[in-house]
């Protein structure tokens, strides 16, 4: 009981978790369809202070490791804030892959495909990564 007066009083609880600020990203990259050898795929959160890279073999494919942090109290007025970025470079230009920004728990992997040489619009920006799977 002392505990939920607590949390009514400063508006979290104790409660460890892991919050997630990016998910782990697993993709390929291409460029007219054919795949991309040494593109370099950074994620990195909002604020950027914390990113995760991963280089891409002859066949395009990557992998990286999801950014989270220990939290050990819940907030009780809302959800988290997330919002995460992905970039590709090659040697020859610098790409925006994906922008997500939302409000609440987000996943723990994602799927993309990132097609260099067609952006998709989306919201008034350029991007080169669709996500298809969210985990």
């Amino acid at each position: 009981s002392i505990l939920l007066l607590s949390g009514m009083v400063t508006g979290c609880m104790p409660l460890p978790h892991s919050l997630y600020l990016a998910p782990a990203v697993e993709g390929v990259v291409t460029s007219n369809g054919v795949p991309v050898q040494n593109a370099e795929i950074t994620v990195s959160t909002r604020d950027g202070d914390e990113s995760q890279k991963s280089v891409t073999d002859r066949d395009g494919p990557f992998i990286t490791k999801p950014i989270r942090k220990l939290e050990l109290f819940v907030f009780l007025p809302g959800d988290p804030l997330i919002s995460y970025s992905i970039t590709i470079s090659t040697a020859e230009k610098h790409y925006e892959g994906l922008n997500e920004f939302f409000v609440g728990y987000g996943p723990e992997k994602i799927s993309v495909a990132c097609e260099l040489s067609k952006p998709v619009q989306s919201q008034k920006e350029e991007r080169y990564c669709l996500s298809y799977s969210h985990e």
